[in-house]
């Protein structure tokens, strides 16, 4: 008899956001830092031109619409994150509408003031002082 297992993993984001924004990024890396798993999620650089950096010395640079396809087929987001509603669309980017996000829709919260998508630190906090902390244990764990 076989025995099913259950894996469970972060949602993934990918945030797509022009480099030069630094305020943008200001702001991911601050939803990043309170995300289970935010430390996995990818940010996709926007860019018209595909810059020096990443071509090759002999070969001819890819078009920028297609790094930026690349990318998102390497990474395989669940959901695709913009600061500025439509800008992956004006790049290029083809995602499906469904699981496109704006930054404030991955920072909004429900009635219970939980995250609407994925897990948060404060939920996670608030869950372990509920189940584990509250109360004074009689026979503490062993570690």
């Amino acid at each position: 008899m076989e025995i099913a297992t259950v894996r469970v993993r972060p949602l993934r984001f990918a945030f797509a956001v022009e480099p030069k924004d630094k305020a943008s990024l200001q702001r991911i890396f601050e939803a990043n830092s309170s995300l289970w798993g935010g430390v996995f999620n990818f940010i996709i650089p926007l860019f018209g031109l595909v810059p020096s950096r990443y071509r090759e010395r002999y070969f001819k640079a890819p078009p920028a619409k297609a790094m930026l396809k690349g990318l998102v087929e390497a990474f395989q987001p669940d959901y695709l994150v913009e600061i500025k509603p439509g800008d992956a669309v004006s790049y290029g980017i083809t995602f499906p509408s469904t699981r496109t996000l704006v930054i404030e829709d991955l920072t909004a919260r429900d009635d219970q003031g939980r995250c609407k998508i994925g897990i948060d630190l404060r939920s996670v906090c608030d869950d372990l002082y509920r189940t584990s902390f509250r109360f004074v244990q009689r026979h503490p764990p062993m570690y």
